[in-house]
């Protein structure tokens, strides 16, 4: 199922932005969607950028010379959750989808990545932090 969403958000972030690039002449190499409701946020330029569904100019979210990744939104679509390498190790940043400043949710030292938002309003991370073996984990912020 995860695998099916991945690939039809991948096909719509193909589909729209790139089409309404290419008309204009931008051409771009767009990572890690996340859809949640008319939104859709991606990774390009090594930023993240916001636009909807339905296609128009993309919006860009953040600006910090570190790269922002693996986005995801949370169910309400007031929050984007993802991973930046601020201050050394890759932790998990959340801030408003409308923009603003990011905010650091993980302290782990490892290259921590957001997975997903639980229906209270909790996010999903995964890490090798608490881990015994070199595998991730899944945990709750």
């Amino acid at each position: 199922m995860k695998s099916a969403r991945t690939a039809v958000l991948g096909l719509l972030l193909l589909a729209l932005p790139l089409a309404r690039t290419h008309a204009q002449g931008v051409n771009g190499y767009y990572r890690f969607p996340a859809i949640q409701g008319n939104t859709l946020v991606f990774t390009a330029e090594g930023d993240l950028w916001r636009v909807p569904v339905t296609g128009g100019l993309a919006q860009r979210l953040t600006t910090h010379p570190a790269e922002e990744t693996r986005a995801t939104i949370s169910p309400v679509g007031q929050t984007v959750a993802f991973s930046a390498s601020y201050e050394g190790p890759t932790e998990v940043y959340t801030m408003p989808l409308t923009g603003g400043l990011p905010r650091r949710v993980t302290w782990d030292g490892t290259a921590a990545r957001p997975s997903g938002w639980l229906g209270n309003g909790s996010l999903l991370y995964a890490t090798s932090k608490y881990s015994t073996l070199p595998h991730v984990q899944m945990h709750r912020v």
